[in-house]
């Protein structure tokens, strides 16, 4: 199986090249999530309310007319405009208040059941599991979530239940001063994979959410973040490379995260 990853869009258009070239050559095209809420410090220009509302209205075009290829998974910057609770106790930054109730039109209704939480797929013999931010084995226990070949259900479901998305607004200490160990999927930041344990040493995950150089990848054994304004191609012996032949420099450990602050919650 190959796989088109696409992380963080933010209203920026980095995918659209790399998907018209690829989506017939792929099995998968999963989206990481965080469609809206530019990063207004990536241009001299800032993003208009209009270049933001014609991405996400293609990229929800794209899944109707691909259903079954197309996987549109949800991010922080999603579930604060598509759940009013969410929104409530777990509200990001940048958040469009001028054009919310849009936004959550365009999350909901008919268009519901075209995004979801987590992918979990086996691929050359191996799980594969795609969240916006990773699930770490602290949040799982601390929400008594069990891991378990069900996972994409069990974590897709928790959108079901005000307890659920209880669980989905727990942040980690990285993103603010009173958060837990670590935080969702929706909301784990990179340095706190470095400090728990894995769901499963056998499988790969893969997510975006803490920003990175352009072009980056944070590896490690059992993950893989990827929230870089590149796609990348997981091909069928898991090996993620970027879809252009970008030069980019070698990082120490640690050194691709670029500053968080501003995706702290606030």
């Amino acid at each position: 199986m190959k796989i088109l990853v696409i992380p963080d869009v933010h209203s920026r258009l980095f995918w659209k090249r790399p998907l018209e070239k690829y989506i017939d050559k792929v099995d998968k095209v999963v989206f990481l999530g965080d469609y809206c809420d530019p990063y207004q410090d990536e241009t001299t220009e800032p993003i208009e309310w209009k270049q933001t509302l014609d991405n996400f209205l293609e990229i929800i075009e794209l899944k109707k007319n691909n259903p079954d290829k197309v996987v549109l998974l949800l991010g922080n910057h999603d579930e604060h405009y598509r759940n009013k609770q969410f929104d409530e106790y777990a509200r990001s930054t940048r958040y469009d208040s001028i054009h919310s109730k849009q936004l959550y039109g365009m999350f909901n209704g008919e268009n519901y059941k075209l995004f979801q939480l987590c992918y979990s797929v086996e691929n050359g013999g191996k799980r594969i599991i795609f969240t916006h931010a990773g699930i770490t084995k602290f949040w799982m226990e601390r929400c008594k979530l069990t891991y378990d070949e069900n996972i994409q259900d069990t974590i897709n479901n928790l959108e079901e239940t005000a307890k659920g998305i209880g669980k989905l607004c727990v942040i980690g200490r990285a993103r603010t001063w009173f958060g837990e160990k670590t935080g969702s999927p929706l909301w784990c930041d990179l340095r706190e994979f470095f400090s728990d344990e894995s769901i499963d040493k056998e499988a790969l995950q893969i997510f975006g959410h803490t920003r990175l150089k352009q072009g980056c990848v944070v590896s490690m054994k059992s993950f893989r973040c990827v929230d870089s304004r590149t796609v990348f191609m997981l091909d069928n012996k898991n090996r993620l490379r970027r879809t252009k032949n970008e030069k980019v420099k070698a990082y120490k450990e640690h050194g691709t995260v670029q500053d968080t602050a501003d995706d702290s919650k606030g």
